[in-house]
């Protein structure tokens, strides 16, 4: 039974932890999905005005042209550095008065989503901290860990041992 309680407890202890990582991992992970399409397929898109619409997302850099062929042709990408592309455009965008565009900016993050992995961490450093003191003997709350060096004192009202001087040898 006991070795039953040790390992849920090791469970419970590393357990918890694993999983709020994997969490926060699947919640936070920031890489996007790319497009075969390539930057300088993009560009030369517009070079050669082609382009009727875009799209053009500031905070993802997920792209979206609608060409102005007869199909109306959706082509989609991620640009790495949305400003570097739209310094590359530029000049090919006057070109085609016809063309539209929307410009989606970043999204603000929170202050919580900015300061969460801090507390994350904080959290993860306390529980760890409690697991080892708990392993040291009572979690510091009168635990047996600092107790190493009292003296044990034994009650000297005890009724059972009344010593008089008629029980010591030569005692007058």
């Amino acid at each position: 039974m006991d070795n039953k309680k040790k390992t849920r407890n090791l469970l419970f202890y590393i357990g918890i932890p694993i999983v709020v990582i994997l969490l926060a991992t699947l919640l936070f992970n920031t890489q996007q999905k790319t497009d075969t399409v390539k930057t300088s397929q993009l560009i030369s898109y517009f070079e050669q005005g082609k382009v009727a619409d875009y799209q053009l997302n500031y905070g993802t850099g997920a792209i979206k042209i609608t060409l102005n062929d007869s199909k109306k042709t959706v082509v989609t990408g991620t640009i790495a550095d949305p400003e570097e592309f739209r310094a590359d455009i530029r000049e090919y965008v006057p070109k085609n008065k016809d063309m539209t565009y929307d410009l989606v900016r970043k999204a603000d993050n929170s202050f919580i989503m900015n300061i969460l992995p801090t507390i994350i961490t904080f959290v993860l450093l306390i529980v760890f901290w409690l697991f080892i003191m708990k392993r040291m003997g009572g979690g510091g709350l009168g635990g047996k860990e600092m107790s190493f060096g009292k003296a044990k004192i034994k009650n000297t009202n005890d009724e059972k041992r009344k010593t008089t001087f008629d029980d010591v040898a030569g005692a007058d």
